[in-house]
């Protein structure tokens, strides 16, 4: 009985592994090539598909890029310069080298296609003799398994904000190698999509300068780079910072870009010398909410749906929200007088005398100040700082509301205020009206 188990046993094994070695050989055809059995999971990428670049890690990473050949092709870079025997302050790098560091951030198809060597080179690229930074606004990307082909469209500043011109790069990124090559692209005024962009995977070498590091970019870091572009943008470019403007909030707070242009040279220094303090961040339906408070309480409320996709509002009041609404609708009198004004107080920090102004009541601001300009100016003379508010006395008459309240310059350290008596009627749909005297 146990040989015959035995047998049986013996019997399934051989025909198991005769099955299996049958199923191998039927699966693989005359070339050595299998054709049958599971493939896995098949991944393709299409070569000629461009795409807007999302990622915000990888859209500042390809900036960083661009920035090094800027540095690398200014003449007058602190790279190429040192201390001699004699500690003076000399240059230290040879013009052949220089031209083989520029040549080094060149594409091989770039160079090949325009015989680019040191003697010629500077026919190829721009001359630079300060020191400038790329301002991103448009990037294109064509995505491969090792290779990842971009277009970045913006403009080039000096260290003082000014603008200097409009410039189109090509960044081709070796992912297995991280580094990095650049096709310099002459046509201006026109479309980043309308030009032709041709997936390219040649493998890049590495070279003395052409690493890249990635940035990696949490929210911290994503504010402070909206906050600092905004300051860059606003005194370099103004109108490429009023279209960034949401369009809701900039037809309510300015009307037209003449306007916004006037709010920026009059408050420029204030702007430069604005400093971020604290960020919160807010995710919403479709988009991401960053707001900045600055070292003068002003806010920066960047909407981002991708990278320096962003519309703007450089306030919380000029648009009500939702949040304002809720609280407002659920306080009594006193309270709505209290935050009425606050965002009164809060226009005059933001030197938004016109949204201040209007919100006066009539007679009272043609016969005390006649047009917003002499309001502006009178106000410019009795609060020429940043002021916080302190709530005093408040009584009511009817439909007149009376607050007394105490304004104190935040930058001074002094603890001794301005008094105002402020008179407020409470509107329909959070409107108001007001006056005021000061003491």
């Amino acid at each position: 009985m146990n040989k015959l188990k035995f047998f049986i046993i013996t019997l399934i094994i051989l025909i198991i592994i005769l099955l299996s070695m049958l199923y191998y050989f039927t699966s693989i055809d005359s070339n050595n090539n299998i054709t049958q059995g599971d493939p896995g999971l098949m991944i393709e990428y299409d070569s000629s598909k461009i795409e807007i670049v999302e990622s915000k890690s990888e859209f500042f990473t390809v900036v960083s890029c661009i920035n090094t050949f800027f540095d690398v092709i200014n003449n007058n870079s602190s790279g190429y310069y040192g201390r001699d025997d004699n500690n003076n302050y000399v240059r230290i790098t040879s013009d052949e080298q220089i031209n083989q560091l520029r040549i080094n951030l060149l594409s091989d198809e770039y160079i090949e296609k325009n015989n680019i060597t040191v003697n010629n080179i500077s026919r190829y690229i721009d001359k630079i003799d300060e020191s400038v930074m790329f301002i991103p606004l448009e990037m294109r990307k064509i995505g491969g398994i090792s290779i990842d082909n971009y277009i970045a469209y913006g403009y080039i500043i000096d260290i003082s904000n000014n603008y200097i011109k409009d410039v189109y790069m090509r960044i081709n990124m070796d992912k297995n190698n991280r580094t990095f090559s650049v096709e310099p692209i002459q046509n201006e005024n026109i479309s980043i999509d309308d030009i032709r962009f041709v997936y390219n995977e040649e493998v890049i070498e590495e070279k003395e300068n052409n690493k890249y590091r990635i940035r990696q970019m949490n929210y911290e870091d994503i504010a402070k780079e909206y906050f600092s572009m905004y300051k860059k943008i606003v005194i370099s470019n103004v109108e490429v910072m009023y279209n960034l403007l949401d369009d809701e909030y900039k037809e309510k707070r300015f009307g037209n870009i003449e306007e916004f242009k006037r709010y920026v040279n009059t408050n420029k220094d204030e702007i430069t010398s604005a400093q971020m303090v604290s960020y919160l961040v807010n995710i919403r339906d479709g988009y991401t909410e960053f707001v900045c408070r600055d070292n003068n309480d002003n806010l920066y409320i960047f909407k981002d749906t991708s990278p320096m996709k962003f519309k703007l509002e450089l306030d919380e009041y000029t648009i009500i929200s939702d949040k304002f609404k809720s609280e407002y609708d659920r306080s009594n009198e006193q309270y709505r007088v209290m935050m009425n004004i606050d965002k009164w107080v809060m226009m005059l920090n933001n030197r938004d005398y016109k949204t201040a102004y209007n919100l006066l009541d009539e007679t009272f601001r043609k016969n005390t100040f006649g047009t917003v300009e002499n309001f502006e100016i009178n106000m410019k003379n009795i609060f020429p700082s940043y002021y916080d508010v302190t709530y005093n006395n408040f009584s009511k008459e009817r439909d007149i509301n009376m607050q007394t309240i105490t304004l104190k310059d935040r930058n001074s350290g002094s603890t001794i205020g301005r008094e105002m008596s402020i008179i407020m009627q409470l509107k329909e749909n959070y409107d108001f009206v007001m006056s005021f005297g000061i003491e």
